[in-house]
């Protein structure tokens, strides 16, 4: 859906840029790979030890590429979260990042990981 979306409002000459997660494998999905505004942020350490850590205490300490999204954050408008929960974000740390950027954010949901967890 995000990526669907930000294709149809690049075509309409909106200036969109997506930060995803991460492709099959924690890696950079193929499909992608030649759009310079299409950014992965998930990296195969911060996953496995987000994974890792969830299991034991329940969160995600850490931000793959964190100081890409805090430039895109600056860098946009309008934030639109579709997926946060694939091991590759501090969930309480981007919305911080949100909260003191004062940027607005539009949240759809992949599915209802917001109200049941994982």
């Amino acid at each position: 859906m995000a990526l669907d979306l930000h294709r149809r409002l690049r075509a309409c000459k909106v200036d969109s840029k997506l930060i995803y997660g991460y492709g099959s494998g924690i890696a950079e999905d193929p499909s992608v790979a030649n759009d310079q505004n299409v950014k992965a942020i998930g990296t195969r350490f911060t996953v496995i030890v987000n994974y890792l850590i969830h299991r034991l205490v329940g969160v995600d300490i850490l931000t793959g590429n964190a100081d890409v999204l805090r430039r895109a954050v600056q860098a946009c408008d309008v934030v639109h979260l579709h997926v946060p929960h694939h091991y590759y974000l501090n969930f309480n740390w981007f919305m911080e990042l949100i909260r003191t950027s004062e940027k607005s954010l539009i949240v759809t949901a992949h599915d209802w990981w917001f109200i049941t967890g994982r």
